[in-house]
């Protein structure tokens, strides 16, 4: 005989008689599954029948582990009737048809807001920190923490539950806008700090900028001992200067620092040098800040380093001698020496008599514009200053005008402690020293089996070149008109070499130096020399 009101054990698919202890846990399981659901309708109604009994499954939520193991997974589809021991030859009824509502699925802990912040981080620590924009150690975490907080989007939380005012909630923000933010900050950023930086243009720029940051300070301001956070040791002026570390050897002249400005954008973005105040010293930067204000600023030169600022105590018991007259300079990225021993310049022909003829420029234009000879030109004293521009500079020298093509390398002739000024009515008689400048720096593109300084293996042609100009300035034809006189004006030198030696150069190095209209001209006023 049939036995009624019974239910079917979804583990072992027999039924079970109602008033057991097994049939009210299930009973009780199966009513707790549909409260936590909410979205699946189960309908017991459909059991009637015990001959031969197939419960719907449907596919529901789990309530929690431990149940999930008791309880099976409802499903969509019915599965074959199985019959009890007991059961006759019956069929019941078939069930009714269970509809059941999608559930939004839990957003996962890895949002795409946390994805596009972890993908802002890497863009910008990778593109922007490792292209060194600057040398604060913190710019990386800075930048990412401005623009997480102004740039993230905010999402409102998606419940897992059915709306009850039939209202669907509003979807996530779109992340292309974060991203295209992120985009144009990095070009930004990567335009200002990296790819630009050292045009001649954003140079004079960022000294105005710099200048702007320390005008308030006095001229008689002392440096003063300063310890950084570090624990390393340092000077600040008025706490707005800050002078981080040495670079360099220091050596009886002076001691330079890497420098920074106080609430200034680009880190380390200039060099000061503390000297001893002396005649020649206090000559330097003033021969620098005529440079500065004569040629870079107006644009009429890009051979020579900025000078931003100086500095001189005027406090006779605060510093020492050999920290008492400061020039704060702009920052450049090594020196001659450093740059024909590197293998990726000195292996490149065009390369390094482009260098060359910078550094020849560099002493003609320093020589004519300021009346003195440099008389300190080794290698130590000739900077370089990388940048991207693409095409030529123009040039002119007495009507002559001819174009050099850019290398990525800009050479700056510096340090003018030595210098010696050479009145108009002395230049006949001392014009031996203007071309020993020209002279000298030669021996840096020669290599020493030919009694230069160079060690490396320098392409022929380069140390060729460097040698024909050495052996023309030291020739007899030279140093005779040294003796008689026929050097009468400061750019008598620079005219010679440029009658003699610039057109054995102009027909070797065509795609370096040319005296043609090339197609992409940088400067539109020519450099003067």
């Amino acid at each position: 005989m049939m036995k009624e009101n019974c239910v079917i054990n979804p583990r072992t698919k027999r039924a079970v008689r109602k008033g057991t202890k097994t049939y009210n846990k299930i009973k009780h399981l199966l009513n707790e599954t549909q409260e936590s659901s909410k979205s699946v309708q189960v309908n017991m109604s459909v059991i009637k029948n015990i001959k031969s009994v197939a419960p719907e499954i449907i596919q529901a939520q789990p309530i929690s582990k431990t149940k999930s193991r008791s309880i099976a997974r409802v499903s969509s589809s019915a599965k074959t009737a199985k019959t009890a021991k007991t059961a006759k030859t019956a069929s019941p009824p078939a069930p009714k048809t269970i509809s059941v509502k999608k559930v939004t699925p839990l957003k996962s802990s890895q949002s795409s807001k946390i994805r596009a912040v972890n993908y802002l981080k890497k863009i910008v620590r990778r593109k922007i920190i490792d292209n060194k924009i600057g040398e604060d150690e913190n710019a990386g975490n800075k930048i990412v923490a401005l623009v997480k907080r102004r740039l993230q989007p905010r999402y409102k939380p998606v419940s897992i539950l059915p709306d009850k005012s039939d209202t669907k909630p509003p979807p996530p923000k779109d992340d292309t806008l974060l991203i295209d933010n992120v985009k144009v900050l990095q070009t930004f950023l990567k335009k200002k700090l990296i790819k630009d930086r050292y045009s001649l243009k954003n140079r004079i720029a960022f000294t105005k900028y710099v200048e702007e940051k320390i005008k308030s300070i006095p001229h008689g301001e002392c440096a003063k001992p300063y310890t950084f956070n570090d624990g390393t040791k340092g000077f600040t002026i008025k706490n707005i200067i800050f002078l981080n570390k040495i670079i360099g050897t220091p050596s009886a002249y002076g001691k330079i620092y890497l420098s920074s400005i106080k609430n200034s954008f680009g880190g380390f973005a200039m060099v000061a040098k503390m000297m001893r105040e002396t005649s020649d010293n206090l000559s330097e930067i003033r021969i620098m800040k005529t440079i500065t204000n004569k040629l870079v600023s107006t644009g009429n030169s890009k051979h020579f380093i900025i000078n931003v600022g100086s500095f001189q105590c005027k406090s006779k018991t605060e510093n020492k001698p050999n920290e008492r007259l400061l020039a704060i300079n702009e920052l450049a990225h090594g020196d001659l020496k450093m740059a024909v021993n590197d293998y990726e310049i000195y292996s490149k022909e065009e390369v390094m008599i482009n260098m060359y003829l910078q550094i020849i420029i560099a002493i003609a234009t320093f020589q004519i514009q300021t009346s003195h000879y440099h008389n300190d030109c080794h290698w130590g004293n000739f900077l370089y200053q990388r940048n991207n521009d693409v095409g030529w500079y123009k040039y002119i020298f007495n009507g002559n005008i001819f174009y050099l093509k850019s290398c990525g390398l800009n050479m700056c002739i510096y340090d003018y402690g030595l210098a010696r000024k050479i009145p108009k009515a002395k230049i006949p008689i001392m014009s031996r020293y203007l071309i020993g400048d020209f002279h000298r720096i030669s021996l840096a593109f020669i290599t020493k089996n030919y009694n230069g300084w160079n060690d490396n293996d320098i392409p022929e042609d380069v140390v060729a070149t460097a040698m024909n100009v050495k052996s023309f300035l030291t020739s007899n034809a030279t140093l005779a008109k040294t003796n008689d006189g026929s050097f009468k004006k400061r750019d008598s030198v620079f005219q010679y070499i440029y009658d003699y030696v610039f057109p054995a150069i102009f027909s070797d190095y065509p795609n370096v130096i040319t005296t043609q209209t090339p197609d992409n001209v940088i400067n539109k006023d020519a450099f003067i020399i």
